[in-house]
């Protein structure tokens, strides 16, 4: 009988630790998905500036053929 309780609580035990170790992994799954997220946003503001920057370039040299040749 008392195996029983021992084993039923090193069972409980088991999964109590079980529990936490997932519950740790979700949390840096979760982590690692908002720093990407992050850095994806870093990105794409990165991009739009670049490419705004680019067409500025264009027009500026557009602008300057046309007004003044």
């Amino acid at each position: 009988m008392d195996f029983c309780r021992e084993h039923e609580r090193a069972l409980k035990i088991r999964d109590k630790q079980l529990q936490l170790q997932q519950a740790e992994i979700e949390q840096k799954i979760l982590f690692r998905r908002r720093k990407r997220r992050e850095f994806d946003h870093f990105c794409e503001s990165l991009f739009t500036i670049l490419a705004l920057m680019a067409i500025a370039f264009v027009l500026g040299i557009f602008f300057v053929q046309l007004f003044f040749p």
